[in-house]
């Protein structure tokens, strides 16, 4: 994170005068996860990418307003940006973001507060406000337990975000949200999709699977110890059948294997 962003002490001022601290800083040219804010002219929230972060439609370390850098407000003291999304909001109202402590895993995995998920508003071009929808969650079923959060979907048709946390034994977990409940409520209505990393969210006014899932799972393959095999499955966990992933287009035409 900009190290000159980080001398500001925008976390002992009100939000007002460290927003008008920010735009007067420095911001380009500190490290290859960060873009210049200045250049974001749209209006409200926006979350640059760097040429790093463009394989996904969801990583940034990064929140601008109005061309101004609010990345550590908005992540909070000690936190840095991971993934967001503000297809959610009109003109860029609204941002649902995730942040994690800075350091390592093994350095935040039993911090208070290591990672959340944020909501950072602004509607009507007013002063962005952050609200915090979830923190870490510990479970009885290492499975289930939610260290981190990473962002990887968002179905704009039922308005669902999805997210995953690195999970022990299966790898990665899968879950989702409504989001106009966490805009509206300032609270996640979690559900737990399964285990498993998204792939894609299936697409389409002709598709038979549309809304649909297709999620990797890490699992023991006969005679090939441990792989990563592609299923096909509903938004709430129910596995329909097994996916080439090697056929070039099973994003858009999922061909079932068993």
């Amino acid at each position: 994170m900009n190290s000159l962003i980080r001398a500001l002490t925008i976390s002992l001022l009100p939000l007002c005068i460290a927003i008008s601290h920010i735009a007067h800083a420095e911001d380009a040219d500190i490290d290859e996860q960060t873009v210049n804010c200045a250049t974001q002219k749209g209006p409200g929230i926006s979350l640059p990418q760097s040429a790093e972060e463009q394989d996904s439609a969801f990583d940034t370390h990064q929140v601008c307003f109005k061309g101004r850098d609010i990345s550590q407000w908005a992540a909070g003291k000690d936190m840095d940006i991971t993934t967001g999304l503000t297809d959610v909001g009109k003109d860029g109202s609204i941002a649902i973001i995730t942040a994690h402590q800075t350091g390592s895993v093994d350095d935040t995995a039993a911090a208070d507060n290591a990672a959340l998920i944020l909501l950072v508003a602004a509607p009507g071009d007013s002063q962005p406000k952050r609200t915090v929808l979830m923190t870490q969650r510990p479970d009885k079923s290492p499975e289930k337990s939610i260290d981190d959060f990473l962002i990887t979907g968002y179905d704009p048709d039922d308005r669902t975000v999805y997210f995953e946390t690195p999970a022990q034994e299966v790898s990665f977990a899968l879950y989702s949200f409504p989001a106009d409940a966490a805009i509206q409520a300032g609270k996640i209505q979690l559900r737990y999709v399964g285990p498993g990393s998204l792939d894609t969210i299936m697409e389409g006014t002709h598709s038979k699977y549309k809304g649909d899932l297709l999620v990797w799972h890490n699992e023991r393959v006969k005679d090939e110890g441990q792989d990563d095999v592609l299923y096909l499955q509903t938004a709430q966990g129910k596995k329909i059948c097994k996916v080439d992933g090697e056929q070039d287009d099973y994003k858009t035409n999922p061909q079932c294997i068993q």
